[in-house]
């Protein structure tokens, strides 16, 4: 009996010490974690911004070589999600998180071409729920990071990804976009960017009717390579002329150039400057002239044109 209690009482003892040892082995560990807690946040901060780095060079590449994968994305997306979480005052940061909306916006489908441009001065937009909530995420981390840190790096492109949202969304005077426009150099920009950058300034200095900083821009795009600018043809560049001209109301330069721009064939650019035309006609007071021009459009396009039969509506009325 007395063995049996005495073989039990040492192996208490023994297991008590073993507790009491691994207590001691976390407060040693706790205090080394509170000791170099500094060091640590910084050592794993410094190795999420050189995966951030690497991730955001691949998908420059990518994106610039018109071949942006789901899954480079996906990966941007998570690391640029875990650099704000552990460096959220770094501009940096909240300029990535800005991008990684730009780039689910033109995963999307804003392509930042000349229809886009078309369509966002022409053609009446609906509201797009779904793209509108990128257009949010990426104007609030870019102002976040300009909020933090006035002067850094990556400024003039976190600028830029404020303006295009600021046009996306149609809420912000294109004088005023413009006027900040000015204030970036393309040379600041990577490369990913440079049609974002050539996209903005065709629209805010088209829809300011500014024709000195439109015929700089497109001087601009000619210039950049061809992987980079947005193709304009002479006829097309006729017709952006033209609706600067109308915005500024200089209605005779615009019908000039108007007219240089259309072809033989009732394509997209001869069937908008026929319109602009017409439109011209109605701020001259020339009612009956503009709403002749639309009805022959009207009918030479098989009557199929709802943007004409709108034109004619609203004409007639001030004819009334």
């Amino acid at each position: 009996m007395y063995q049996a209690y005495h073989y039990k009482f040492e192996k208490r003892k023994k297991s008590y010490w073993k507790y009491i040892f691994f207590i001691v082995l976390l407060i040693g560990l706790g205090f080394l974690v509170f000791k170099y807690k500094k060091q640590i946040a910084l050592q794993f901060t410094g190795n999420t911004h050189q995966k951030f780095v690497k991730v955001e060079n691949k998908i420059i590449s990518e994106f610039t070589a018109n071949n942006l994968k789901k899954e480079t994305l996906v990966e941007f997306i998570s690391i640029a999600s875990t650099f704000l979480q552990f460096e959220p005052l770094n501009p940096k940061s909240s300029y990535g998180m800005s991008k990684s909306f730009y780039y689910s916006l033109i995963k999307s489908e804003l392509e930042l071409n000349l229809k886009d441009v078309y369509e966002f001065i022409f053609i009446p937009k609906g509201k797009n729920s779904s793209l509108e909530k990128l257009v949010e995420g990426m104007h609030r981390h870019a102002l976040r990071a300009k909020i933090f840190e006035e002067k850094f790096p990556e400024e003039q492109a976190n600028l830029l990804l404020i303006l295009l949202a600021e046009t996306l969304s149609e809420r912000t005077n294109p004088n005023y976009i413009l006027k900040r426009f000015t204030q970036i150099e393309e040379s600041n920009l990577t490369p990913d960017l440079l049609k974002a950058y050539v996209w903005v300034g065709l629209v805010n200095s088209i829809n300011s009717g500014n024709l000195d900083e439109l015929q700089i821009i497109l001087d601009k795009n000619t210039n950049l390579k061809d992987e980079f600018k947005i193709f304009i043809s002479e006829r097309e560049q006729k017709l952006l002329l033209g609706y600067t001209l109308y915005k500024n109301k200089e209605f005779v330069r615009a019908l000039e150039i108007l007219r240089q721009a259309r072809g033989e064939e009732l394509d997209f650019v001869t069937i908008e400057s026929l319109k602009l035309e017409a439109q011209i006609f109605y701020e001259q007071n020339l009612i009956n002239k503009s709403l002749a021009l639309l009805n022959d459009l009207d009918k030479k396009l098989s009557y199929k044109d709802e943007s004409i039969k709108k034109l004619l509506i609203n004409f007639s009325k001030k004819k009334e």
